[in-house]
């Protein structure tokens, strides 16, 4: 059904029980003058007429047609109102379910006015699934919204309930009430770590394309840290691999290439060019690695603090770049950052330890004893390398270099998108 046909149908039924209002008081003081005579009195008319509303009896004195006709048309009044409750919540219900059954990677917006349906428009157009909650069912913008693609609850952007029944993906919350906009509820009350202020920025780059570029970068920050420090295990675990350990820095040496070739680089390309090579020197099927070694099954394995671990790294990449620009260190290359990394060091190392303290981790010891260490640092938030950066081992100190080495190639990635 179109904008229009719905503006229309809520034009006529305005109008409709405007008009059924009026005939019933028409009616009614026309039945009472009939009934009282002389005795008639226009205020005693409209208040007994008011009663008919509640379909109450205001006189005992029957016989009047007109009060007859009053009377059905305040029932037919009455029936308009609770079909048209029973109708929008039945309407609310249907939305919700689909949204759970059918509804994968949709973007929440919250409250619609003027600039939350720009972007609404914007997302639709570009393929999006969006889902309003909007408080107001007399929006006007809820029918152009609809006319687009986009689903309507009818509901309090505020209230856990009504979130919960949007399944919340990405969030786009224009109510800047401290109190009663979703961001403060969320902190609160839901663990929801992904939202945007409507006011921060009004582009649907930086409100989700930037989005969906830091998660590709994450992955593959992540694929490179699996690479690097759990594909040996895998394969020796999984297939008997025996040189595992060489073949990881084959791989390795692969991945660094591919900064410098002349393809498009994407997180496929990546996933792709390491499991063929690990294909070819071992004999075992693509399709065998890609099931433990894929981009998607390393990043999924994951827990949530870990992949927020990786986001925040991909969120301070900028800012790298920009460092490394500032001192000199052009182009990028693995061989200018590994000249230039005593002076990157320190500060890898301070963006790190900031952020496992935003994580509100300790700084202890930790043990060798697998499930222990993972009760330590996992649960308990404990970690042993949250001390200057001088006081590392050498073994420590690689680690905060790994980001470094990585930066050529995700440098590609990141002016790409």
């Amino acid at each position: 059904m179109s904008f229009k046909t719905n503006f229309k149908l809520e034009k006529i039924k305005f109008v409709l029980i405007f008009l059924t209002a009026l005939l019933v008081f028409v009616f009614g003081i026309l039945g009472f003058k009939e009934i009282t005579g002389n005795d008639f009195n226009i205020f005693g008319a409209i208040n007994s007429t008011i009663i008919l509303f509640l379909l109450g009896t205001p006189d005992p004195i029957p016989g009047s047609t007109f009060l007859l006709i009053t009377k059905s048309l305040a029932l037919i009044l009455f029936g308009l109102g609770a079909l048209s409750l029973v109708f929008d919540r039945a309407q609310n219900v249907f939305v919700i379910a689909k949204i759970r059954f059918t509804y994968k990677g949709h973007v929440v917006i919250i409250t619609l006015n003027e600039i939350s349906h720009k972007l609404a428009k914007e997302l639709l157009e570009k393929g999006h699934k969006v889902v309003i909650v909007e408080n107001d069912n007399a929006n006007n913008f809820i029918f152009q919204t609809k006319e687009l693609g986009g689903l309507v609850i009818i509901g309090n952007g505020s209230d856990g309930h009504i979130i919960n029944d949007a399944g919340i993906t990405n969030l786009l919350d224009s109510n800047r009430d401290s109190k009663t906009n979703a961001s403060y509820v969320f902190s609160k009350r839901l663990n929801i770590q992904l939202f945007h202020m409507i006011t921060d920025t009004c582009t649907i780059r930086n409100l989700l394309e930037q989005t969906e570029q830091i998660d590709t970068l994450s992955k593959i920050i992540n694929y490179y840290y699996s690479m690097k420090y759990e594909f040996s295990h895998e394969l020796k675990e999984h297939w008997k691999v025996q040189n595992a350990d060489l073949l990881v820095s084959e791989l390795e040496s692969c991945l660094h290439k591919l900064s410098y070739s002349n393809e498009k680089i994407s997180e496929g390309t990546i996933q792709k060019r390491i499991i063929m090579l690990l294909s070819k020197k071992t004999g075992i099927h693509y399709n065998s690695l890609y099931s433990k070694l894929s981009v998607e099954k390393r990043w999924n394995i994951l827990t949530h603090r870990k992949k927020d671990s990786n986001r925040y790294a991909a969120r301070q990449l900028s800012s790298k770049f920009s460092s490394l620009k500032r001192i000199g260190c052009e182009p990028l290359t693995v061989e200018n950052i590994t000249h230039f990394y005593a002076r990157l060091a320190p500060m890898e190392h301070k963006r790190w330890t900031a952020e496992k303290m935003v994580f509100n981790y300790k700084y202890g010891p930790l043990v060798s004893d697998k499930a222990d260490r993972y009760v330590l640092k996992d649960v308990l938030k404990i970690h042993d390398q949250l001390i200057p950066y001088d006081k590392l081992t050498e073994i420590e100190k690689e680690k905060d270099l790994n980001l470094f080495i990585l930066l050529p190639l995700l440098s590609r990635i990141y002016k790409s998108n």
